[in-house]
């Protein structure tokens, strides 16, 4: 401990306690708003019931969050180089916690989108210093390898236990309870950061380029809500428009990044395959990850009929299995190399994914806590091996170019986690409800089926019938969406097996 603070003082940086003790104070935000990311799907079916939104209002409220925060990655951390990265980092924290309480006190669907929409600045605007300030506090390149670990362990713990601690908090308060924990988190932060955290910047007279941020925004925020509108109401030519256009601008960005001398984001990081491997192999597990999340916490409430702290309890198994995993992949990975633990990570999380199918024709609750347990067990060590090659294979002096790296392909995972898997699983819901409606349904009660499974379940008793097509139409939607993406995840797998070197030779799997 002694010896890193020394290290880090000799850097230039001037730390006023350990550097780990500084680690812990930026895990807390970094892990709230991983949580924030997912903490909601628990209280869908409630918050569903007290706001009434459309499915189309559902998506956005699940997807503002990390649609927002990802159009902000890439702009604040070349803004935080500028004007000092722990003023952003605090600034980032405050309206956090203020915008959390926004959300729990929510009174309309377009309140909330709004609410969720802030906290994604916030996030944004926290995440990126947080990353940075990690690689100023420990130059030494294996604590950095370390520190950066455990913040990309506490990411995905947050993440996978969003919906548990989602189901926790809804069984004593209301659904708005979910975002409060927020609030007190980052009132610590706030408090003790300026004095344990320090204060670097790389260039205050370094300009930002206007240009870069514009296109990387813009290219973001169109391809999500192209992706997003095209399986839903809106029209499929002009989400497509939307879609293109925002590739088109993500392309100029790229090619801009190649041209200017002082790029906001390092992108000839992608030249090396083994990170365009890893990142797409990280994208894609959110993706599961919070696609399968926006079934399981539905499925188990609205479907099961379950109280949220007893589907809470039933996820609880997934997210140690995601813990035990990813302890087990450093051990794993010395012993057989990252390449094997990725592919058999995304295997056996293949594996899981499968098992979820059985909702469509047995579905019970032991079922999905089975698939669930294999799925994050899986998904967890090939992470962890992902963030292992990623940090090993870039040069040191690229770390922070690395840290964005790894958070834009973990947050646009989950958005697409979302606006895709979501969208195509609405929309698939909504046809298998328009077809099996019961003969004599309402147009009323039909349109409010139509729009949420948590919807559907609230109709009165005289609706029976149609509840019940709707219970089966989502537990069908579930199954066809979890199938699709056990064969994504297996084609994913092959390609890495292909795409990353496998171990120089028996017992040194630390190489990458």
């Amino acid at each position: 401990m002694r010896a890193s603070q020394q290290a880090t003082r000799r850097a230039g940086v001037r730390v006023p306690v350990s550097p780990w003790f500084s680690l812990a104070m930026l895990l807390l935000p970094s892990t709230m708003t991983s949580i924030d990311s997912t903490v909601l799907q628990l209280a869908v079916p409630r918050m569903s019931a007290a706001l009434q939104p459309s499915g189309s209002e559902l998506l956005w409220i699940l997807d503002s969050y990390g649609l927002v925060t990802i159009c902000l990655l890439i702009p604040m951390g070349a803004l935080a180089d500028r004007v000092g990265r722990r003023r952003v980092l605090l600034a980032g924290v405050a309206l956090f916690g203020a915008a959390s309480l926004l959300g729990a006190l929510a009174t309309s669907p377009e309140m909330l989108i709004a609410a969720r929409g802030l906290m994604g600045v916030a996030a944004g605007t926290l995440l990126p210093p947080t990353l940075s300030l990690i690689s100023v506090l420990f130059p030494d390149e294996s604590e950095r390898a370390t520190a950066i670990s455990l913040w990309l362990g506490g990411s995905m713990l947050g993440m996978i236990a969003g919906p548990l601690v989602g189901g926790l908090l809804l069984d004593s308060f209301w659904w708005g309870s979910v975002f409060v924990l927020g609030v007190p988190v980052m009132a610590v932060v706030l408090v003790f950061g300026p004095f344990v955290l320090p204060d670097y910047r790389v260039d205050a007279n370094s300009p930002l380029d206007s240009g870069s941020v514009v296109l990387a925004v813009v290219g973001m925020l169109l391809f999500v809500y192209g992706a997003q509108s095209f399986g839903g109401d809106s029209l499929r030519v002009v989400a497509a428009v939307v879609l293109v256009a925002g590739l088109a601008a993500l392309v100029a960005f790229v090619r801009r990044q190649r041209r200017i001398p002082e790029p906001v984001l390092d992108v000839g990081l992608f030249a090396d395959p083994r990170v365009r491997t890893v990142a797409a192999g990280m994208c894609l597990a959110a993706v599961v990850i919070s696609g399968s999340n926006f079934f399981v916490s539905q499925q188990l409430q609205a479907v099961f009929g379950l109280a949220p702290v007893r589907a809470g309890s039933v996820l609880a198994p997934a997210a140690a299995a995601s813990i035990v995993g990813y302890l087990l992949s450093a051990r794993l990975q010395r012993r057989f190399g990252p390449r094997a633990v990725i592919v058999s990570g995304f295997a056996i999380g293949a594996v899981g994914l499968a098992a979820f199918t059985t909702v469509a024709f047995a579905p019970s609750v032991a079922a999905v806590l089975v698939a669930g347990v294999v799925m994050s067990f899986g998904l967890g060590g090939a992470i962890a091996a992902c963030a292992t090659v990623l940090v090993t294979s870039v040069p040191t002096d690229r770390s922070g170019s690395t840290a964005v790296v790894q958070e834009v392909s973990s947050q646009l995972g989950v958005v697409l986690g979302f606006a895709v898997v979501g969208t195509v699983g609405t929309a698939l819901y909504r046809e298998l409800v328009l077809r099996g409606s019961p003969a004599g349904s309402s147009e009323q009660a039909l349109d409010q089926a139509r729009s949420t499974v948590g919807a559907a379940v609230s109709l009165p008793p005289q609706w029976a019938d149609l509840i019940d097509v709707a219970r089966d139409a989502f537990s069908t939607s579930f199954a066809i969406c979890a199938g699709v993406s056990a064969a994504a995840l297996v084609a994913l797998a092959w390609w890495c097996r292909r795409s990353l070197p496998a171990p120089s030779s028996p017992g040194t799997g630390t190489s990458a």
